[in-house]
């Protein structure tokens, strides 16, 4: 009697699935959307955080042919000075399915499932096809991604913005094409008229850009010149909008600066304000701002205003249960891929900047949202690393037919 060797897994169900990466990719867009989906169905009507109702008057502001005001209470009627993007995408939705935010809902459900199928083929790149599905399949159902599609704040629509130019870089970490350093600086530049704390991971990828060592000074300072130039050329018209609004040429939000008034240096935050002012002592501020950096990673929920029903204590604990072995195992991710750490740059470089630079002013859980795809990218090929090490069936991507035995030889 023959028995099959444990590592004989080519011909299975898995193993011919994970050969066809599109079907892995369709099955997480499907999971994503059914379960985003779902989700915002069971919301009610009304928002559910106060910032929306900026970007809801913007949007209907666009929509009288107003251009970019909003109503601010105390002050009447202004111009609008934040990022313009939300505002417009809302504008769309209301144009085309009437002021009903549970269309605006399923809109972000769907880009939300887009960006589970991006994040898959970027970890697919990266570590092979077997950690791609770990991570698009957690992408689909980690409460926070969920959450974002629900949200009606600008989340959603700068997590999808990101992940497009994330995975332009690892692509050109790749390939060192032209065209993708134009798309990555296309969607990085629209991400930062979402967002403009992207704004701080600009300056990293230019020098990224810049000492790549694939290829000589010159065209690594072309590619890295190109990426400022179309960059630039997304941000100008927004920025020349400030200027004529505000008299600021600011390129993504107008007043950004006013959070270094000493006026709000009297508040808890900002951090970096208190300092420049002389309200906190040098030590005390890096101190803070070690503190702030470390926040930046805590699980916990925390720092909550709102009261409903996405801050009582049972979200907490679903909170807690899901983003701690997310940060553990990427942790592991790290470990186990520092040989490849070039390839890894991008994406350690995008997580890093944000918490260094929220750090500076106020961290939130909300904060990290947009860049947790990439722990949990890093996350799954540290749990297939560790799963791979402490169990006798290795990866498929590894694994070879081993010839028949006999029972008990």
């Amino acid at each position: 009697m023959r028995a099959r060797s444990v590592y004989s897994v080519r011909g299975t169900t898995l193993w011919r699935a994970l050969q066809r990466p599109c079907k892995v990719a369709l099955c997480i867009g499907v999971l994503a959307l059914v379960v985003r989906a779902g989700f915002v169905l069971t919301l009610q009507e009304r928002w559910y955080f106060y910032d929306t109702v900026h970007y809801d008057a913007a949007a209907r502001s666009l929509l009288r042919g107003e251009g970019f005001r909003y109503e601010r209470p105390f002050f009447g009627t202004t111009a609008y000075n934040l990022e313009p993007i939300y505002p417009v995408f809302l504008a769309a939705n209301y144009a085309l399915f009437g002021r009903r935010f549970v269309a605006v809902r399923l809109v972000q459900a769907v880009l939300g499932a887009l960006t589970c199928v991006i994040v898959f083929f970027l970890a697919r790149r990266l570590f092979g096809t077997k950690a791609a599905a770990v991570a698009g399949g957690v992408c689909a159902v980690y409460p926070h991604l969920v959450f974002i599609s629900g949200l009606l704040y600008p989340e959603q629509v700068f997590t999808l913005l990101l992940a497009g130019g994330m995975w332009c870089a690892v692509q050109y970490g790749k390939t060192r094409g032209v065209p993708l350093v134009v798309a990555m600086a296309v969607c990085l530049g629209l991400a930062a008229l979402t967002k403009g704390i992207v704004l701080a991971f600009v300056p990293v990828t230019a020098l990224w850009l810049l000492f790549w060592p694939w290829a000589k000074l010159k065209a690594r300072l072309a590619h890295a010149t190109l990426f400022v130039g179309v960059l630039l050329v997304v941000l100008l018209p927004w920025s020349l909008r400030n200027y004529r609004a505000f008299g600021q040429l600011a390129p993504v939000r107008a007043h950004a600066t006013m959070v270094f008034d000493e006026r709000y240096a009297q508040k808890d935050e900002p951090l970096v304000a208190q300092w420049l002012h002389g309200k906190v002592s040098t030590p005390r501020f890096v101190v803070r701002y070690l503190e702030e950096f470390v926040r930046f990673w805590t699980p916990s929920l925390g720092r909550l205003q709102s009261r409903n029903e996405f801050t009582t204590r049972w979200a907490n604990v679903v909170s807690i249960v899901a983003a701690t072995p997310v940060l553990f195992f990427a942790l592991a991710g790290i470990w186990f891929g520092r040989s490849r750490l070039r390839e890894l740059l991008p994406l350690l470089l995008l997580v890093l900047s944000f918490a260094g630079t929220y750090a500076l002013f106020l961290t939130h859980v909300r904060y990290r949202i947009p860049v947790e795809p990439y722990l949990i990218v890093l996350a799954a090929f540290g749990f297939c690393s560790v799963w791979q090490r402490l169990t006798l069936v290795r990866l498929p991507c590894t694994v070879r037919r081993q010839p028949w035995v006999r029972a008990g030889s």
